[in-house]
């Protein structure tokens, strides 16, 4: 297993219990481009990378389908993250078409691109403060996503009882219940549903 994912994911099959104990600053983004960051998303990344720890490379290591014992470091591969257009390009080329974690190399920061659209940011609290500076309407990408997720819900019976889970495993408590009643949830509503 690479050393540096397990520095802040402690799995990869569990969105509610994705970041070590350790890892205090926590975000979520919605919506990303599939498998690749949106341009605002990236750019907050790189700056938040190099503003709290000198980094301008990533790694980027694919997950979907694999089981935690089977994620190797010679799955990985570098990111310029000074260079977006040549992250998403390599789309194009047939990389990131499934779910897979960006890393420090350090091992100080990740990103976990999941198959629905959305992406959990974990690392120092210097680090989420770098982001948040860059992208200050963070927050705003999580009250996106529980709506979402509330209103398939609403429509087809879209099941949201990991949505409370995930929203205090990255905000805490009281801070999900406000996100998640900004979506427009009675109290109850997101972890019965």
């Amino acid at each position: 297993m690479p050393h540096i994912l397990w520095k802040v994911f402690q799995s990869t099959q569990d969105w509610s219990k994705t970041f070590r104990p350790s890892v205090l600053g926590r975000l979520l983004l919605f919506p990303t481009d599939g498998f690749v960051l949106g341009k605002e998303q990236f750019a907050s990344l790189a700056f938040a990378a190099k503003q709290s720890h000198g980094e301008t490379k990533a790694v980027a290591i694919d997950v979907e389908g694999r089981a935690e014992s089977e994620i190797t470091a010679e799955l990985g591969t570098s990111v310029d993250l000074t260079d977006f257009k040549a992250y998403a390009l390599r789309r194009d080329h047939g990389e990131f078409l499934t779910e897979c974690c960006l890393l420090s190399p350090s091992g100080m920061w990740g990103v976990w691109l999941t198959q629905e659209s959305f992406a959990l940011v974990g690392g120092t609290l210097q680090f989420v403060n770098h982001f948040k500076e860059a992208m200050p309407a963070v927050d705003e990408q999580s009250v996106l996503f529980a709506k979402a997720w509330l209103d398939a819900s609403r429509r087809n019976g879209a099941s949201t009882t990991w949505l409370r889970p995930l929203m205090q495993h990255i905000h805490g408590e009281p801070k999900a219940s406000r996100l998640i009643a900004e979506a427009g949830a009675p109290e109850q509503s997101a972890s019965s549903s």
